[in-house]
């Protein structure tokens, strides 16, 4: 049971990972645009407006590429996840009968426990009963 919850902790931080590497993916082609916009801007006033503008755009069809496919690995990670949350939940109705027995079994065992005590006390108590029988009737018979 601990080996299946630690598979599910590590398919879980293994999304996340994979989640936040999207995330940050795509902060960095963000942050890729802003330089190149001020790249552009210090070009400007040393090369034609044309030459520059050609370069930005071409640098913005790749970024907006890199996005694209930022997008499309963010939506098939979610798909993943997704996939993966109910292979979760799955191996959660799975077991859930398994996790019943168990707890009946345990319910079971703390029952046997205490009628086991209660016998011993009750063995006790019997036979302290019946070694005061026996002094009094042997002090009866004197």
């Amino acid at each position: 049971m601990n080996q299946i919850l630690r598979k599910i902790q590590e398919v879980l931080d293994d999304c996340v990972a994979k989640n936040t590497d999207a995330d940050n993916r795509i902060n960095m082609v963000v942050e890729q645009e802003k330089a190149l916009k001020v790249r552009e801007d210090r070009v400007a006033g040393i090369e034609s407006a044309q030459a520059v503008l050609d370069q930005a755009k071409s640098r913005a069809q790749a970024n907006e590429v890199a996005a694209a496919d930022l997008v499309e690995e963010r939506i098939k990670f979610e798909n993943w996840m997704r996939e993966e949350r109910q292979a979760l939940a799955n191996e959660a109705a799975r077991l859930a009968p398994v996790q019943d027995k168990e707890r009946e079994v345990a319910t079971a065992q703390q029952n046997l426990y205490a009628r086991e005590e209660a016998f011993k006390v009750e063995k006790e108590t019997y036979r302290q009963d019946i070694k005061a029988e026996i002094k009094a009737h042997f002090q009866n018979t004197k």
